[in-house]
């Protein structure tokens, strides 16, 4: 028997375009799958294409915050293209995940320390952590 309060799944589709904002002229477009990280791949596909095809290397992109991770904003600073990019900031989690505000930065040594003193062995990558209390346990050589 099934239960008629279900909704019916679907399969949806976003399209994603590539504008050049001095001319009012879409530059390229790209359709995904609607889901952020499908979205936010398409934006490094259409500048490898626009590249490759007409040899356009644009100085900035100008998006909403679904492309301000990390890893998103420094690839395109590696490309020299200044992101105008609101960024995605999870500093003060409520979701019982630890965030980079629950760890000392050392500036020095250009690492984290938890708060049982325990330092990080990288300081670029992130993993998320649960538990109810940040005290709880220490994070030895938990790669930050």
């Amino acid at each position: 028997m099934v239960r008629e309060t279900l909704a019916n799944a679907f399969f949806s589709y976003s399209t994603n375009y590539l504008i050049d904002t001095d001319h009012s002229v879409i530059v390229d477009v790209e359709g995904t799958r609607s889901i952020r990280q499908a979205e936010v791949g398409s934006v490094r596909t259409m500048l490898d294409r626009i590249k490759d095809l007409h040899d356009i290397d644009p100085e900035r992109l100008i998006a909403d915050s679904a492309y301000g991770s990390g890893p998103m904003l420094g690839w395109l600073v590696d490309r020299d293209i200044n992101p105008h990019i609101p960024v995605l900031d999870k500093a003060g989690r409520t979701d019982g995940t630890w965030s980079r505000t629950d760890f000392e930065w050392d500036a020095d040594n250009n690492q984290y320390i938890c708060l049982k003193g325990n330092r990080s062995n990288s300081s670029a990558a992130t993993i998320p952590i649960r538990t109810g209390n940040p005290q709880a346990k220490a994070l030895p050589n938990t790669r930050l």
